[in-house]
């Protein structure tokens, strides 16, 4: 299969779907859980195991977290960078980032994660949009994908909060 004709999906909910279509039972990460609701739409779908990494400052957040994900989620509590140097390079087939959204701090998430994701695997996060004044997704994901030549950054299309567009984007590694 090449999975530089990878689908495009509508919606974020659809990652799930994606992920067990393309890698069917290896191993993803979520950077940024918060209360695990995306995590467990993943795990609706996707048969393999997902590393759920947070800093969880909050601590009903990572409760609430443990209490809805099980099974197939590992719930890795720390700072995205740290967590990611004990993940061994090439072991993940996707991974989803969806931490803090400053440029810099999604400029160092890509850059620590990137390498965790094997050759053929998908790169992706959310919030590809101009929500907030600090949010610098935008720009910190096409920087990424501009200075290492990757031109099919793919967008989904029909994720809405409140009335605003919150793209999620991905592309293969």
């Amino acid at each position: 299969m090449d999975l530089k004709l990878l689908k495009l999906i509508e919606k974020r909910d659809e990652f799930g779907k994606l992920f067990q279509e393309y890698y069917q039972k290896g191993t993803g990460a979520e950077v940024g859980v918060k209360k695990g609701k995306f995590s467990n739409q993943i795990l609706q779908y996707w048969k393999g195991k997902l590393l759920c990494i947070d800093i969880w400052e909050d601590e009903q957040d990572h409760n609430d977290a443990k209490n809805l994900l099980s099974g197939q989620a590992v719930l890795i509590k720390g700072s995205s960078i740290e967590i990611s140097e004990t993940i061994e390079n090439g072991s993940l087939d996707f991974v989803y980032i969806d931490a803090d959204h400053h440029y810099e701090s999604v400029t160092e998430d890509i850059n620590a994660w990137f390498p965790k994701v094997r050759t053929g695997g998908l790169v992706s996060g959310h919030d590809y949009c101009r929500y907030l004044d600090h949010f610098g997704v935008i720009e910190a994901v096409n920087d990424f994908c501009s200075a290492n030549r990757y031109s099919d950054l793919k967008l989904t299309t029909g994720d809405y909060w409140n009335g605003i567009e919150f793209p999620s984007w991905y592309f293969t590694k």
